[in-house]
């Protein structure tokens, strides 16, 4: 890869990090050809060196010495002074800043806010100090220093040349986020106490755009909460931490009302929030100052705030959609583009599989074609393509800015108005099914999916399924539903937790289920993190569960809580309907109408099949005890015996009634499938559920390649292992069969093949119009092929009734070959 190219840096950077793979982040940092070796005491960092010049050595690559600064306590990379005391600027640079001229047009104001920008995260409301200057920035602005630029400008010289110093964060200690919000801006300040001393991270301030100024006072406090959490997330996700705010009202977020959210934006940030592990606490004004003064003045909309490195380059909008590129001559680069007669004709002259045409047209007669039904006397003369220039026409047909992407059908019917070549119509069809935008873009077809395959348990809770059920939060707190069935006697319970998280999840199985029916020997979930956590696995390990999961984007895997959940909402809705209160006030409620109901697929109701007896309801209160059910026994024993005969008979019918209704279902949803299964090598599109809610954005992610088929004796080409076809290091995914998709590969068309030369022998006859000639000779202009406007009603290609025929002996006929049908001629 040459330098100087675009992809240049990230080739070179992307060879750094595989010659250096598994160190980074672990005792090194590199980027392009700056590497920082870091450790912990001497002997560790001769170890780390040792480990870092024999990847060097071993990728063929040497280091020159003089460049190489060896056990520094403090060291310059990439414009910042690392040491242990903290981050600071280069000296080197701020002198740059101290010593710069004042500027004299808004260009030298962009690059003097450039490389102070690159700083920003060490000066203290940044924005508010330097909105002066870029006010001179915007475009059609007059050039005017006045006393307040000059004011700015001597601040941010004297601010960076004081070489302020930011403390290294320590992952072990807690955070302390400051936010505010005022009518322009939002501020925030992540700081850290350090032996006894609150020491600053970072900054970070933000403008708010019209429609963010018009929220209310609680809205702009929450949204500066949420954003400077996504700014500080790489921070603040790791442990807990605290948010100090001067808005009273926010001590309550965690207990945020729905009924007040009418647009849903508090939800859905309180939903962003969940995952974190934070405390709220509440500062008066008066003594919220740091964060408060990053907010209070206008900040102007071109500057994003962020705690890294960037720079603020204001530009009109003829520079943004320019490139500094010489373009040579713009009039030889578009003629370029294009053919004119001549080439074709040349071209023409040279291909094989046309020549024989040139020859027609030369000598004024026709090859033989049968009558086309229904044809007028309207005609259009097309270009026949040579076989070189069939790509390049596809291409503009199909794919070009004024093409449109176009079905096979569509971009059929515009060819034929303009152009033509043999076999025209197969190869309009490979070109629009082998197009890559296309490709992704095509919606999943239904009925392509992998046959059905029901997990059936044979015993109460061998296998039990759960999942979390997002419903309003209520005033309790309550947000989820944790939904767990038994698999075998449909037996459902409903817990109200007020989080997702994984400890949570882990205390309500052990606490609430186990404590209740025991442990299970199977629990079967899909992929959420909370399922997936260490915390579930090492729970699952300790009780001797197997845990099981989906395959990504998969519910089909875990159908039956899933139709559970869909059952569930609806008779909650309908009880919040008929009585006052909130969901999990009546979640019990429902729960025992379900398990107290016969199961469809059991024939018994899940109450009876865990327990040996029918519950007592209202109706039993009402009505009386019925005959069977008020009948004694002499002894425990014969209750025991009882109990034991009419569960084994129950259990027995439940398999065989699980089973009946297993099959009716895989009969129903295998009647339309189409399955076929990939090999290994394959390569597959996968389908990508989250893009697909976007209405603009890609159905389809790849191409990926089959590594591995996970066939087992009752699923065959069902579950697959695909990866990267590239050899690089992304990691492996398990995907079910319904989220593939067959790869088209871009093939070698066979237009110039030796298969489409003219026939030896033709028979000619007489044109069915005497009075119609060629419409232009072959010396005069490109080869025309006259074609008959027909209206027929099979074929994207031209219709004809009736083939051309080769005589080869006498008394025995034998059809031409089916391209020569593309012809049509008088």
């Amino acid at each position: 890869m040459p330098m100087g190219l675009t992809n240049a840096p990230a080739t070179f950077q992307r060879f750094m990090e595989l010659v250096l793979k598994g160190l980074p982040w672990q005792i090194c940092m590199v980027y392009l050809d700056d590497i920082l070796i870091y450790s912990r005491s001497f002997s560790e960092h001769i170890e780390a060196l040792e480990e870092v010049f024999t990847r060097i050595g071993a990728a063929g690559l040497r280091l020159k010495a003089k460049k190489c600064q060896l056990a520094r306590d403090h060291v310059v990379f990439l414009g910042h002074v690392l040491s242990a005391e903290g981050l600071q600027p280069d000296p080197r640079n701020t002198c740059k800043v101290r010593d710069w001229p004042v500027p004299t047009s808004a260009t030298e104001v962009r690059a003097f806010l450039g490389l102070c920008s690159y700083y920003r995260r060490f000066v203290k409301d940044f924005a508010r100090h330097a909105s002066p200057l870029v006010s001179l920035t915007g475009k059609n602005v007059p050039f005017s220093w006045s006393a307040e630029c000059q004011g700015a400008f001597e601040f941010l010289r004297h601010a960076l040349c004081a070489e302020p110093v930011m403390c290294h964060p320590d992952f072990t200690q807690p955070f302390v986020l400051y936010t505010d919000a005022s009518q322009v801006a939002i501020g925030s300040v992540l700081t850290q106490s350090v032996d006894g001393l609150e020491k600053v991270v970072a900054y970070a301030s933000h403008a708010l755009s019209a429609t963010e100024r018009k929220w209310s006072t609680y809205d702009r406090e929450l949204w500066a909460i949420v954003w400077s959490v996504r700014n500080f997330r790489h921070y603040l996700g790791l442990q807990p931490f605290t948010i100090v705010t001067d808005h009273k009202p926010l001590l309550g977020l965690r207990r945020l009302p729905i009924d007040n959210d009418r647009t849903g934006r508090r939800s859905r940030w309180a939903l962003e929030l969940d995952p974190y592990d934070w405390v709220i606490v509440h500062k008066s004004g008066v003594k919220h100052t740091n964060a408060d003064s990053l907010s209070r003045c206008p900040v102007a909309p071109v500057i994003t705030a962020c705690s890294g490195a960037q720079t603020v380059d204001v530009v009109d909008s003829t520079s943004v959609c320019s490139i500094d590129t010489p373009l040579g001559n713009p009039r030889r680069q578009v003629q370029s583009l294009f053919h004119d007669g001549s080439d074709i004709r040349q071209l023409q002259q040279e291909d094989p599989n046309i020549r024989w045409v040139l020859e027609w047209l030369k000598d004024g007669r026709r090859p033989t074609s049968g009558k086309i039904k229904g044809a007028n006397v309207e005609q259009t003369q097309q270009i026949v393509v040579p076989s070189v220039l069939v790509p390049e026409v596809l291409r503009l047909l199909h794919g070009g800015p004024l093409s449109g992407h176009l079905a096979v059908e569509r971009t059929m019917a515009r060819a034929r108005s303009v152009c033509y070549w043999p076999c025209m119509y197969s190869d309009i069809r490979s070109w629009c099914e082998q197009c890559y935008a296309c490709q992704r873009r095509k919606s999943p077809v239904p009925h392509h999916r992998a046959p059905m395959r029901t997990s059936l348990a044979q015993r109460p809770f061998q296998r039990v399924a759960a999942d979390i059920l997002e419903l309003p939060i209520t005033s309790k707190g309550n947000r989820y539903v944790l939904v767990a069935e038994d698999y075998f006697t449909k037996f459902v319970n409903l817990y109200a937790i007020a989080d997702q998280r994984a400890t949570t999840v882990a205390e309500c199985l052990f606490n609430d289920y186990v404590m209740e029916h025991g442990v299970m020997e199977t629990l079967h979930t899909d992929m959420g993190r909370q399922f997936e956590s260490e915390v579930v696995r090492q729970l699952c390990a300790m009780l001797g569960v197997k845990k099981t999961h989906t395959t990504p984007y998969n519910p089909k895997s875990d159908g039956m809580v899933e139709r559970l959940n869909r059952t569930l909402i609806d008779q909650l809705a309908k009880t919040l309907l008929s009585c006052q209160g909130e969901w999990d006030s009546f979640l019990s409620q429902v729960a025992f109408a379900y398990n107290t109901s016969v199961h469809s697929s059991t024939g018994f109701t899940p109450y009876f099949l865990t327990h040996g007896r029918e519950a007592r309801v209202p109706v039993d209160v009402l009505l009386g005890p019925v005959a069977q059910s008020s009948q004694g026994y002499d002894s425990i024993d014969d209750f025991v015996l009882s109990l034991r005969r009419r569960l084994d008979t129950a259990f027995r019918q439940t398999r065989d009634n699980s089973v009946t209704a297993s099959d009716k279902q895989r009969t129903f949803y295998d009647a339309k499938k189409r399955h076929c299964p990939y090999e290994v090598g394959d390569l597959v599109w996968l389908h990508d559920p989250t893009e697909s809610r976007r209405k603009l954005a890609p159905h389809w992610k790849g191409p990926y390649v089959i590594h591995q088929r996970l066939d087992r004796d009752d699923m065959v080409g069902v579950t697959y292992v695909i990866g990267s076809p590239f050899g690089d290091e992304a990691p492996l995914q398990t995907i079910h069969y319904d989220r593939l998709r067959p790869y088209s590969l871009p093939t070698l068309y066979p237009w110039a093949g030796p298969n489409r030369a003219a026939p030896q022998e033709v028979q000619t006859a007489e044109p069915q119009h005497p009075s119609s000639s060629p419409g232009v000779s072959a010396a005069s202009s490109p080869s025309l092929v006259e074609e008959q406007h027909v209206n027929v009603e099979v074929g994207p290609e031209l219709p004809i009734l009736g083939s051309p025929v080769r005589v080869s002996r006498t008394g025995r006929h034998t059809r031409a070959p089916e391209r020569f049908s593309d012809y049509v001629m008088y």
